[in-house]
């Protein structure tokens, strides 16, 4: 494994420049072609509820089948692997789209994608800890976690992606932590690729945000959603930041807990009748008074006074950077001590 010193920043910004710019071409192309063909689903939080194209998700996928392609042919075959997975996520969630797919299957189906990179034996099975100072050595229980963490990490940003621009911007968020991570604390070397598969993810999600943040042009379909929570779940395995990661998904997997804690099971969102807040005649967004509506983080944000979506989006925003600030500083302590 080379070193992350070692590795040229000029190589890594031609990736995340590369694969932004792919992005914001395709997805002004999906955005176009879905509108034409009237692919459209209404805007419930703003005023005349406006027709969006329903999924930016097939424009992530081509974007991933591309940079999957090109590390192939580089012989970056780890990034290729973990490329390839989060493309069948992507596949699975546009069939979610599609066809549907039941909540409690899709803890199951959004776990397969993993056995790509499992059977390919593309990762370490030595996770970090910094509280012991070590890493631990899971060779049998190492595949079965990761399997495991695969489909909460897409399933808790599928549940979080329900106002403009927040999925994309929170994965940006924790792609980004990941990368400070590995340069703040340096004491494990994370997986051949590991800094070019953050860097082309990196620049793939920057190009696509202008058309879904708010106002959207676009929204992410469980297509885009889960394959989000793919690359998430890829970049933790790839740079080896096993303890990291669950810090900085702590907000998604708290509010996707809350969420199945309150509707008491696994329920698609479709079929959730009774929504967590309500919009008034001013098009600000107040918590719901029915006591049998989902608990979410949206909900907890605007217990104080109603906000409207936009500042929803700004708040959720300020959360999650703040989040991640706490978790790589409790990360950088622990690993200096």
């Amino acid at each position: 494994m080379s070193s992350v010193s070692d590795v040229n920043v000029y190589y890594l910004l031609a990736w995340f420049a590369g694969c932004g710019l792919l992005s914001y071409v395709v997805t002004a192309i999906v955005v176009s072609v879905e509108r034409s063909k009237g692919y459209l689903a209404p805007d419930v939080h703003k005023p005349g509820n406006p027709l969006v194209p329903k999924s930016g998700g097939p424009a992530l996928m081509v974007v991933c089948g591309v940079i999957a392609l090109v590390t192939l042919y580089l012989n970056l075959t780890t990034v290729a692997v973990y490329m390839f997975a989060v493309l069948l996520t992507g596949f699975l969630g546009l069939l979610d789209d599609v066809k549907g797919i039941g909540a409690m299957a899709k803890v199951v189906v959004f776990a397969i994608p993993a056995l790509i990179p499992v059977l390919t034996h593309a990762y370490v099975p030595r996770p970090y800890l910094p509280v012991l100072n070590g890493t631990l050595r899971l060779t049998i229980l190492y595949p079965l976690l990761f399997i495991v963490g695969y489909s909460v990490a897409a399933n808790a940003l599928n549940m979080a992606d329900t106002h403009n621009g927040v999925a994309p911007t929170a994965s940006i968020v924790v792609l980004a932590s990941l990368l400070l991570g590995i340069i703040l604390t340096p004491k494990v070397e994370p997986l051949p690729g590991a800094l070019i598969f953050l860097s082309a993810s990196l620049g793939g999600l920057v190009g696509y945000l202008p058309f879904n943040k708010y106002p959207a042009k676009v929204f992410n379909g469980n297509c885009g959603s889960f394959l989000m929570g793919g690359l998430l779940a890829s970049a933790m395995a790839l740079c080896r930041e096993e303890f990291l990661f669950i810090l900085l998904l702590i907000p998604l997997v708290l509010n996707g807990f809350s969420i199945l804690s309150s509707i008491k099971g696994l329920k698609n969102k479709e079929q959730i009748r009774v929504r967590p807040a309500v919009l008034g005649d001013d098009w600000r967004i107040r918590p719901s008074r029915n006591p049998k509506a989902p608990v979410t983080l949206v909900q907890l944000l605007i217990l104080k006074e109603p906000l409207t979506e936009k500042e929803i989006v700004v708040a959720y925003t300020l959360l999650l950077i703040i989040s991640s600030a706490i978790a790589l500083t409790v990360y950088y302590v622990l690993t200096t001590i």
